[in-house]
């Protein structure tokens, strides 16, 4: 009966608080030290922010699963992953360049690198369940490589999941997120440490040119 009773205020608290937007502390994100056999020089551009909705990170839904208020944040995430992006590079091995996501720069030569990339997706979303709430986070990048000669591309999608919280408030969605969004600087950590084993260095550099990339939103 007790247990009964407490499931009930819990979920009438649920609901009087799913009208009011929660606000959520993303950023900074934990860096990662992988094992690599071929460091590489990288100039790392600022990732950009193809998102919709640069603020909104999450939805808030009431106890019959009606979505009635957003999670946001005030931090800016792209900024957020380019930085636990180079720490980690850095403590790997690597070195890196930092430039601004428009600016130009010079065409890699030799090893070198240009990586730039894209945060196309940040959101949380409850489940509802009889008795629990469960918690789904996502979390989706982009990153081209840009070889003396070539150009890489790959989409890298995290998931994190809560289940089975009584209740689910900011604290909770918070935790979800930064574990998504770890997990998505994890794996491209370790995916540029596959490609930068997997691709030989090039032998013919090409004219010092400049290179001036711009990455479009994509819909």
């Amino acid at each position: 009966m007790l247990r009964l009773a407490a499931l009930w205020l819990a979920g009438v608290c649920a609901s009087g608080c799913a009208f009011m937007n929660q606000s959520v502390q993303l950023a900074p994100l934990p860096s990662f030290t992988e094992r690599t056999l071929a460091p590489r020089r990288v100039v790392l551009r600022e990732l950009v922010d193809a998102r919709g909705d640069t603020s909104r990170v999450g939805v808030v839904k009431n106890g019959w699963g009606m979505e009635t208020a957003s999670v946001v944040t005030p931090d800016e995430l792209p900024g957020a992953v380019s930085d636990a992006l180079a720490d980690s590079l850095i403590a790997s091995g690597w070195t890196v360049v930092r430039a601004a996501s428009n600016a130009a720069v010079p065409v890699p030569r030799g090893e070198d690198w240009v990586l730039s990339g894209w945060l196309s997706s940040v959101m949380s979303e409850p489940i509802m369940g009889v008795w629990t709430i469960g918690l789904r986070a996502e979390a989706e990048l982009t990153l081209e490589v840009r070889t003396a000669s070539r150009l890489f591309r790959r989409t890298l999608r995290a998931f994190h999941l809560e289940p089975d919280n009584l209740v689910c408030f900011a604290g909770c969605v918070e935790e979800g997120l930064r574990a998504a969004l770890s997990q998505v600087v994890h794996d491209a950590v370790k995916a540029l440490m596959e490609l930068s084993e997997r691709v030989p260095p090039q032998s013919v550099e090409p004219a010092p040119t400049l290179l001036y990339l711009r990455l479009e939103a994509l819909p």
